[in-house]
């Protein structure tokens, strides 16, 4: 689960006048609780997102020690590595709370002009102190992030974060630009995909890392995986500019004011990107959109 698991304000410590013993039920017991019934080491690995960290640092944890407790999910700290039972060697992935990232750097507020161009004004995001780093492990998530994946042995390695590092809403890209200021280097030289949601869409890319020429590494993945509830469109002029601007930014798909989700499987030496929408006539039949098929990058670097 990518982040903003309890929409639209995390957990509350019942200042709302509700519980967050009803609000965990409800809003993730009750859909998760049984996924996975009868299938050995089922979990779901889990992160915040920016709407979970919305209240305060106590109602985030709140959230965070029901995740611990609770017998689906996988989550032991704002951010950590795990490699899923049965999979030693073979993946681990990197959970990282880019929330904490963002409120500890500088970000600029998101200004598009008339034609979709990005204009920036100097006026700064922020970010209530609770959300920022506080521990000294927090303080350095970004070099444990590297330190973490150059010491990693598996066969794949997933990086996932709740923020986009590329994304087509025209409401992010500020956010984008903070966080690949801040780790972008890192996937390029270790990851083999990265996975975030929350822009309301679903996204593919690839990102050459700067690499030209027949000794180029393959394309690293970049994939947005947040049509999960909220709508919000594509923004066809922003999206189009990106595009001519990072020449080494390919997309490959992109769908806005859409419910849809990812689905990725991983073989020897290739990752399978299947993209899926949901039907509007209530089916619950999900609509193939389609498969993208990557190279794992590590094997260049072992």
């Amino acid at each position: 689960m990518v982040g903003d698991n309890i929409y639209p304000d995390g957990a509350t410590l019942g200042a709302d006048g509700i519980s967050d013993a009803r609000r965990f039920h409800d809003m993730l017991d009750r859909p998760y609780g049984k996924l996975g019934e009868g299938v050995e080491n089922f979990t779901i690995y889990t992160m915040l997102g920016n709407h979970d960290w919305h209240l305060s640092r106590e109602a985030a944890v709140a959230q965070m020690d029901y995740l611990q407790a609770h017998p689906n999910f996988t989550m032991p700290n704002f951010f950590y590595s795990a490699v899923p039972a049965g999979m030693e060697g073979f993946v681990e992935i990197f959970v990282i709370d880019t929330e904490m990232l963002l409120a500890s750097t500088t970000v600029y507020e998101d200004n598009l002009d008339a034609e979709g161009n990005e204009v920036r004004t100097g006026e700064l995001d922020s970010w209530d102190d609770y959300v920022k780093p506080a521990t000294p492990e927090e303080k350095r998530m970004v070099e444990w992030l590297e330190e973490s994946l150059a010491a990693s042995d598996a066969h794949w390695k997933v990086v996932i974060g709740h923020h986009a590092v590329w994304s087509g809403g025209g409401s992010k890209f500020e956010k984008a630009h903070a966080l690949r200021a801040l780790y972008m280097d890192s996937l390029c030289e270790y990851a083999d995909v990265y996975i975030s949601g929350d822009d309301h869409m679903t996204e593919v890319y690839s990102d050459a890392c700067g690499a030209e020429g027949e000794d180029a590494r393959p394309v690293l993945p970049t994939l947005v995986s947040g049509a999960g509830s909220k709508y919000r469109p594509l923004h066809p002029k922003f999206h189009a500019n990106q595009l001519a601007n990072n020449p080494g930014l390919t997309n490959y798909y992109s769908r806005g004011s859409d419910w849809g989700f990812l689905h990725l499987e991983l073989d020897e030496d290739e990752l399978t990107v299947n993209v899926f929408s949901s039907p509007t006539d209530m089916s619950g039949r999900p609509i193939d959109e389609g498969s993208y098929v990557f190279q794992r990058r590590s094997q260049l670097v072992e």
